[in-house]
């Protein structure tokens, strides 16, 4: 439970004699010494029975001592007598946490308010307890309790979002109008009445007026306020200015939202959204056709070439000449005023040196034909060539040219191009530029990125396009990996490079590397749930070792600390009136608490400790029924993608096999429900489950998320479960379900497994086939030890012999390990190294990539490939 704050506690005081033996006997359960904290609470308990405070100690060290039921008894009682005790209330509301009872929380303030209803803070503590535990209903209760109970103007507007929250959180659609209605009839009375103490004075307060009012569709009324004299003491406000924008367009002013946005475009205000409204306004403003005035599309255009001129490097004025162009092609190009060519090549002489213009002008130039691509493409090559390239910044400019040109190259003829020497030519562009361009970055800082790197990764992304028209060969992924390693070593901090070389590492199982790589990011902890995928999926079939477990681990910290830190944060919103942000906190705790990845990650943990056999005391954190509604956060558009809109991004073409969803999720949250019954020994309704399991291994989207490996495995975690079901049952059908494991074992790591061409494979393939075949002979030991007792009466023939099976076959998977090491061996490092020299353009990177480089990171990868099966021995072992 996160804790309240120095707010929420009674200020320092003399401490008596109770407050003395109360902190004895929470050091000693502080210390663990459970028996010490008994004998002293008896004791006090003896001198003061009704002592709410030690009668609260008692229930909390039955928690501690596992009385769960006896714990959860003593607080009824407790709550029962409406304790008063700051520090007792305090110590129920933790046990009340603990034992996942949050709903009693509000009879405990209940009744200490009825007692004392005089006693504010007692109130307040109410109310923030209430914020902190996502109680709506109780905060709403509390909240009206403060604002009639002692006035304040905060109290008042505590209730207020307070019935503005429960209508939003409240499902039934009735109720949660009821509570709207109240929120604005309480705070309609007073906004803007000058004459009283609760008229909004912050633009907080009116952020929560205004919400009050679009929450009751009064969007005029809410316009109205925001451009009347009152409201425009607030326009400082950011948010309050965007919402008027989006309220003018909303209820149809285009001519208020025009003049006004042109006004501020003029007076200086370089905001994309004031140029973007103002646009939409001139399109939406109705003439004698379907299109606006042409005297008003004319004064428009001069205005933004006025404001283009006026400041030629204001990227917002230069853009809204090409919008402009976009918007209205057919007005603008009839009479030969302005043309979408004109407006995107006028965008490219001021910006091309600026990493903003491919990503400016990718979505207008897809908008384009054909032939008026290529003609833009050879306008921007032609600019690049005349560029003057004699100072420095001359030549830095023109690098930055460059790249962009081969952007837009990459967008409209490298990404479908199926020409191998095409894409080598394009590839050695790239590398040559890139060359060129180390020297100017001499005077960069090391923690600078160079000028080049973008060249870098567009002639990885070739490569890879390459590599996929001849995946016969993984010369192109040696030469990637060469390029980004370099790439790299000259810029130490550039996320791009790293990224990609994670991707790259993991495809050929060099998975220490691309964990080093990954670390060296030092993404921050809340990144770990949008980009943690990258190095993370599928990890426990990968590289089931205690360092992975360690890294799972610490990802969920920073779902832990969701848990712990976000509800203080949302009582300081209230504290300091920030009732905009409420909804925020709202959103970023419900995120990370219904996170997929956090589920996914959560699963990966438990398989790998169950791999290792490592203690595992955490439960899975979410039941099957939960997966279905958790939120996807994962970031997958963080890596350059020069790749047209409608094609998937390149990242997509390299994943380690289908991307897992929630399909993929709810069949591991279930299989890891189903081992452990069968660990504990405890199949109460394990039919149910495992029914459940089935049906979740056979739906298509599993399938679809899945690799092939993966859903045989999962279909034997099935037989598996109903082969324990049917032994516990004592069904008949106990022997055909474990003779159907048995047979499952044989075809598919005997001889499926051991019968492939494995050469031409990616490595990273080869690995998960390993672990996922030695994940499965691990579940059938546990199974076969597990149901030993429950097995023996049905005689069943094949059911003893199963676990050592399981053995063999994975004795076999480790004499097979060795014969891959060799395969891994065999692709000569003098083979490996003459691919790399052959990489398009290495020429111009001179001695910098020499043999000994070469030989020194394909060196590194090979040891690493051979590593990765260094803990299978133990594995094997512990069967």
């Amino acid at each position: 439970m996160p804790t309240l704050g120095p707010a929420f506690t009674r200020g320092p005081a003399t401490m008596n004699t109770e407050d003395r033996q109360a902190q004895l006997i929470s050091s000693a359960l502080d210390t663990g010494a459970i028996k010490q904290a008994q004998s002293l609470c008896a004791k006090a308990l003896r001198k003061k029975p009704d002592s709410h405070l030690f009668q609260s100690l008692n229930a909390l060290i039955l928690l501690e001592s596992g009385k769960y039921t006896e714990a959860s008894a003593a607080v009824d009682t407790l709550i029962s007598l409406s304790p008063t005790d700051p520090k007792a209330i305090n110590t129920i509301r933790d046990i009340l946490l603990a034992l996942h009872q949050p709903h009693k929380l509000s009879l405990v303030y209940e009744g200490a308010v009825k007692k004392k209803p005089n006693d504010e803070l007692i109130a307040r503590t109410w109310f923030f307890s209430m914020v902190a535990n996502g109680d709506e209903r109780g905060q709403q209760r509390a909240s009206l309790g403060l604002s009639r109970g002692f006035g304040k103007r905060e109290y008042f507007y505590w209730y207020v979002a307070s019935l503005a929250r429960l209508a939003e959180k409240t499902k039934g659609e009735a109720e949660s109008a009821l509570h709207a209605i109240l929120a604005y009839r309480a705070i309609e009375k007073v906004a803007l009445d000058t004459t009283s103490d609760k008229c909004i004075k912050s633009s907080e307060e009116m952020h929560l007026y205004l919400q009050i009012l679009l929450g009751q569709k009064q969007q005029a009324k809410a316009l109205e306020v925001l451009e009347g004299e009152f409201g425009q003491k607030f326009m400082g406000d950011v948010d309050l200015f965007r919402m008027r924008l989006d309220l003018l367009a909303s209820e149809g002013h285009w001519d208020r939202l025009r003049e006004l946005c042109e006004k501020l475009a003029k007076d200086g205000r370089d905001d994309w959204k004031v140029y973007k409204d103002w646009l939409n306004a001139v399109v939406h403003t109705p003439g004698s056709d379907a299109t606006p005035p042409s005297d008003l599309v004319t004064s428009t255009l001069v205005s933004l070439f006025y404001l283009a001129d006026k400041s030629p490097y204001s990227r917002n004025a230069n853009l809204a000449l090409v919008k402009f162009a976009f918007d209205l092609p057919e007005v603008l190009e009839s009479d030969g005023t302005w043309s979408r060519m004109d407006a995107m090549k006028t965008y490219f002489k001021r910006f091309c040196n600026k990493t903003c213009c491919y990503e400016d002008l990718q979505a207008y130039l897809e908008q384009l034909p054909e032939a008026t691509q290529k003609e833009f493409l050879t306008f921007v090559n032609g600019q690049v060539d005349v560029m003057a390239k004699g100072t420095e910044k001359e030549q830095v400019n023109r690098v930055a040219a460059f790249t962009n040109a081969r952007k837009f190259e990459y967008l409209l003829e490298v990404s479908q191009t199926e020409d191998v020497d095409g894409l080598k030519a394009y590839v050695a562009k790239c590398v040559e530029v890139y060359a060129e361009s180390l020297a100017l970055g001499t005077a960069l800082l090391p923690t600078d990125n160079q000028y080049g790197d973008d060249l870098v990764l567009l002639a990885v992304h070739a490569l890879l396009r390459l590599t996929s028209l001849n995946k016969d060969t993984h010369q192109h992924l040696f030469q990637s990996i060469i390029l980004l390693e370099y790439a790299l070593s000259q810029s130490k901090n550039n996320h791009q490079l790293k990224l990609l070389l994670t991707r790259l590492s993991l495809l050929l199982a060099s998975f220490p590397r691309a964990i080093s790589i990954y670390e060296s990011l030092s993404v921050k902890q809340v990144q770990n749930d949008t980009l943690s995928h990258t190095l993370l999926t599928r990890i426990a079939t990968l590289y089931p070792t205690r360092e992975s477990l360690k890294i799972l681990r610490g990802v969920m910290d920073i779902y832990t600390a969701n848990a712990n830190e976000t509800p203080n944060m949302m009582c300081h919103t209230y504290e300091k009136g920030a009732y905009s942000q409420i909804a925020e906190f709202s959103e970023f705790h419900e995120r990370l608490d219904k996170s997929l990845w956090r589920g996914m990650v959560d699963v990966e943990g438990h398989r790998v400790a169950r791999m290792l056999n490592v203690n595992d005391e955490e439960v899975v954190v979410f039941k099957p029924r939960e997966v279905d509604g958790l939120r996807d956060n994962r970031d997958y558009r963080v890596m350059l993608n020069c790749n047209p809109s409608s094609a998937p991004p390149v990242e997509e073409g390299w994943r380690l096999g289908a991307k897992p969803r929630h399909a993929w999720t709810k069949v591991g949250v279930v299989g890891q429900h189903v081992m452990q019954l069968i660990e504990d020994g405890n199949f109460t309704g394990s039919g149910v489950i495992v029914e459940l399991l089935r049906e979740a291994v056979e739906s298509e989207a599993f399938v679809r998320e899945a690799t092939r490996w993966e859903v045989m495995c999962a279909q034997l975690l099935v037989l598996i479960g109903e082969a324990a079901a049917a032994i516990v049952e004592k069904k008949g059908e106990a022997q055909a379900k474990v003779d159907l494991i048995s047979e499952w074992l044989n075809t598919n790591v005997a001889e499926k497994l051991f019968g492939e061409e494995v050469r031409e494979e990616l490595p990273w393939l080869m690995v998960h086939k390993i672990n996922l075949a030695l994940e499965s002979c691990k579940q059938i030991a546990v199974f076969q030890y597990s149901l030993v007792t429950p097995a023996k009466s049905l005689k069943l023939t094949t059911f003893p012999k199963l676990k050592s099976q399981a053995k063999t076959a994975a004795e076999r998977l480790t004499a097979y390990i060795n014969e891959y090491k060799k395969i891994i061996a065999s692709v000569s490092i003098d083979k490996a190294v003459a691919a790399v020299k052959e990489l398009p353009g290495r020429a111009y990177l001179g001695l910098r990539v020499d043999e000994f480089y070469i030989e020194q990171v394909l060196d590194r990868m090979r040891d690493e490939q051979r590593s990765v099966f260094a803990g299978v021995p133990a594995i094997v072992r512990g069967l």
